[in-house]
């Protein structure tokens, strides 16, 4: 049974998962109104565009003139995917300002503390440059891992796990806090990956449901009328963000604080001198000391 704090203890991969989802179950009301204070607007502007567009008559798809020019059979989607394009990119800034406001109120709890979801708000919006930054440089050296035959990608992912949890309860800067996740993962490869698998397919089962959903309004309004709409799978697919982004950042803590335990003893007294970098200051994230290892690799022959 966990109490409302979280146990800074040791985890196996099972109790890692059980705890992401205690922790989100306990803070539920808290992360969601983070998620929807930041993701609700941009879901809405989705909508409203869709609405606006209105459906795609399938007719008009359907039959094809062998003398026309093939992209005039998609010229009815273009003005749907330009709205999806352009949102998307900002539900991704969205997510990543969800994940590090979501990670501060998660670690406050660890010492039993309850924050408002506007201060954790605040604090992930001081972080929210070298968030983006940090995501930046993870998924640009994730891919070109997963193109040199996927598995340098799915290791250089996993090793970087931790990095948003390290980058807002540390305060220190993208490069460190990649290479922090680095030393901090490393020795610890497959249970974390095994945590990530099992935690990403609850995602994938809360968002095939939540997508059958949509799918099947759709294919009815579609069967019923001969147009097409976009708006029941806009609709489900941000009510999927708001509600897995927290997820994820639960499942993120408990691991980054899983590891500290393991490997830094880590207690309440550290805890509280990382939580008070969390609240307002005029403290910087200052550069890498001399000697700073960015990436955790190590120095050669180490």
């Amino acid at each position: 049974m966990y109490s409302s704090r979280p146990d800074l203890r040791p985890l196996s991969v099972g109790e890692m998962v059980d705890g992401a989802i205690h922790l989100y179950r306990t803070h539920f009301l808290t992360l969601i109104k983070i998620a929807a204070a930041v993701l609700g607007p941009i879901a809405l502007i989705e909508v409203i565009a869709t609405a606006a567009i209105g459906p795609v008559d399938m007719s008009t798809m359907l039959v094809v003139d062998p003398e026309a020019n093939p992209m005039e059979l998609f010229e009815p989607l273009v003005p749907v995917y330009t709205v999806l394009l352009l949102t998307s990119g900002l539900s991704l800034l969205g997510s990543v300002l969800v994940q590090g406001a979501s990670i501060s109120a998660l670690a406050h709890s660890y010492r039993g503390e309850t924050v408002d979801w506007r201060t954790s708000l605040r604090t992930g919006g001081r972080r929210f440059i070298p968030l983006v930054a940090a995501t930046l440089l993870i998924s640009i050296g994730s891919t070109i891992g997963l193109v040199f035959c996927l598995i340098p990608g799915i290791y250089l992912f996993t090793m970087w796990t931790v990095t948003p949890a390290a980058l807002v309860t540390e305060r220190i800067g993208p490069l460190r806090a990649m290479g922090r996740s680095f030393r901090l993962v490393r020795g610890r490869f497959w249970p974390v990956l095994g945590a990530l698998v099992l935690a990403y397919l609850l995602y994938i089962v809360v968002s095939q449901i939540i997508g059958g959903i949509a799918g099947a309004v759709t294919v009815a309004s579609a069967l019923a009328s001969d147009r097409f709409s976009f708006l029941p799978s806009v609709i489900g697919g941000a009510i999927v963000e708001v509600v897995a982004a927290p997820f994820v950042a639960a499942m993120v803590t408990i691991i980054y604080f899983d590891l500290r335990v393991r490997k830094e003893g880590y207690d309440l007294e550290l805890m509280a001198r990382d939580l008070e970098r969390l609240e307002p200051g005029d403290g910087r994230d200052g550069p890498p000391s001399p000697g700073d290892d960015p990436f955790g690799l190590g120095t050669p022959g180490s």
